[in-house]
């Protein structure tokens, strides 16, 4: 049972009685319990609440009562508001509410010199994540549910199930808030946990007991799995200066060396479908993959791993103003900006209609996810990634390739096509034009 939580910690002894601990507090019971427990503890707590502002008038009411409970415990509370950084964010919301929760919990923790982080976090959470990582598609270590310790963040009642914390919280009589976003189907993790984990008609009895024991036999093996990576990655990847060698040779005794190459690469960011490729071309000198930092290269008998620069740090970001008429570019080139007239036909630029674009206009780095109209497509999008395919652009040159926005719209993709949003028409009495040349 829960009440064992004291016992569990004192002989695990994860904390001096000198430590500051940050506890993340949403009001809702797993976090209030949380809290209860370890203000039984000699520790210095402070409490941190995030209001994510989704639920209007129930966001505020749960930010005031953690706020009053814990100036009731007399323990400092700190609180903050994402909700303009959330929807100012791209892709998804969820990621993005997460990485501004932990981004806030740890400048908090460096600015106040506490030890730890410690969140709410129990067993049903960690098999939900496993059951979604599933079926999203994922390898062995997406199945072995949350980590308890991950640098300073700690989530102590990893061991728990929610049937515990709610007894206790009974038993305890610990007040908490309701959260009813929890109430509905509009998560993934709401559906697995309503329809799968507390369905009123589960697939087997005891199902939280036996899934923590397939977690728990799944960390294991990953455990192993880890190990004889450590192994492999001793014997096939040589390390010199910034540099990672593979023997082609060793690697190909593999059963499946692709998959092992990714495995062994994985914190270098190529996926599997690139190792694919690298290899298929294996008897081709010079065949290259790229990550955000990284370059494969064959090199005869060795796969060559080496970070590169996308393009000059200057130039990750630049703002082109009406009187800017040249950027210097990496490699050697440069942009040429300039006005004309809608007159002649002009060849080995792009062109822009003056009239549709807005000042300043952001010349940066392509990323993923970008997408654009590009002109003679009917208006139809395309992501930045295929049309640098079409183009036949190579891996080892992709990653350096630009893209000019105007109002953060995508006017061109540099130097291969022009949005049809901003090209020119029979109507266009100016154009900007943009060129890349070579410096002189």
């Amino acid at each position: 049972m829960i009440d064992s939580l004291k016992s569990f910690v004192d002989k695990n002894s994860l904390f001096s009685p000198a430590d500051h601990l940050i506890l993340s507090v949403s009001g809702g019971v797993d976090s209030m319990v949380l809290l209860d427990l370890f203000r039984q503890f000699p520790y210095k707590l402070t409490v941190a609440h995030i209001n994510h502002g989704l639920r209007a008038q129930e966001s505020v009411q749960d930010e005031l009562f953690v706020t009053a409970q814990s100036n009731n415990l007399g323990i400092d509370c700190f609180t903050h508001n994402i909700k303009e950084q959330l929807a100012q964010s791209k892709g998804n919301k969820q990621n993005n509410a997460r990485n501004l929760r932990y981004r806030f919990l740890e400048d908090l923790r460096a600015k106040i010199d506490a030890q730890w982080i410690l969140t709410a976090h129990h067993l049903d959470d960690s098999i939900e994540t496993m059951i979604h990582n599933f079926y999203r598609g994922t390898g062995l270590n997406g199945l072995t549910g949350i980590k308890c310790i991950q640098n300073n963040l700690v989530r102590p009642l990893l061991f728990a199930p929610k049937s515990d914390i709610l007894d206790y919280a009974d038993k305890h009589q610990i007040a908490y808030r309701e959260d009813s976003s929890n109430l509905t189907d509009d998560y993934n993790r709401n559906k697995i946990r309503h329809h799968i984990l507390n369905s009123s008609q589960p697939l087997f009895d005891n199902q939280i007991s036996r899934l923590s024991r397939t977690l728990k036999n799944l960390t294991r093996s990953n455990t192993l799995y880890f190990n004889f990576l450590e192994e492999k990655k001793n014997q096939l990847l040589v390390s010199i200066n910034e540099s990672i060698s593979i023997e082609l040779v060793k690697l190909l005794k593999d059963n499946d060396p692709a998959f092992l190459a990714y495995e062994l690469t994985k914190d270098l960011g190529f996926n599997l479908e690139q190792w694919e490729d690298l290899l298929i071309r294996s008897g081709k000198v010079a065949a290259s993959i790229t990550s955000d930092k990284y370059q494969a290269v064959l090199d005869r008998d060795f796969i060559i791993i080496k970070p590169h620069d996308r393009v000059s740090e200057l130039f990750q970001e630049v703002l082109i103003d009406k009187s800017t008429s040249e950027i210097r570019l990496s490699e050697g080139q440069k942009l040429i900006i300039s006005l004309k007239d809608n007159d002649q036909d002009y060849n080995s630029e792009l062109l822009l209609d003056y009239n549709k674009i807005v000042f300043p206009l952001t010349i940066r780095v392509w990323q993923d996810g970008d997408t654009f109209f590009p002109q003679g497509m009917g208006g139809k999008s395309q992501k930045v990634s295929k049309t640098l395919r079409n183009y036949k652009v190579p891996s080892s040159e992709k990653a350096k390739q630009l893209v000019v926005l105007s109002n953060n719209e995508i006017c061109c993709v540099l130097p291969f096509r022009v949005s049809d949003q901003f090209a020119p028409s029979s109507e266009t009495s100016k154009l900007l034009s943009l060129k890349i040349a070579e410096l002189d």
